[in-house]
């Protein structure tokens, strides 16, 4: 019982624990080690999918990380985003 009335009062707290990293190294991109593909978008968007290639993948060659997009209906929107 924490007042006069003998109601108790209850508190909460968060702590979050977190490991430190170390700064990683960032390598230098540069346009030939980028591989553009481009291809038809999947999903809902009636016969406009069909026909245009929209859906840009680009590969990162020397470290194989890949980026996928095909959220708007322009390639040269996707390759922006």
């Amino acid at each position: 019982e924490t007042e006069s009335q003998g109601r108790v009062h209850t508190s909460t707290a968060v702590v979050a624990v977190m490991p430190e990293y170390e700064a990683a190294e960032v390598p230098e991109l540069t346009e030939a080690d980028v591989q553009v593909e481009v291809m038809r978008a999947g999903g809902a968007g009636g016969q406009h999918v069909n026909t245009t290639e929209s859906a840009v993948r680009l590969t990162h060659t020397p470290t194989g990380i890949k980026a996928f997009s095909q959220n708007e209906r322009s390639q040269h929107s996707n390759r922006a985003t």
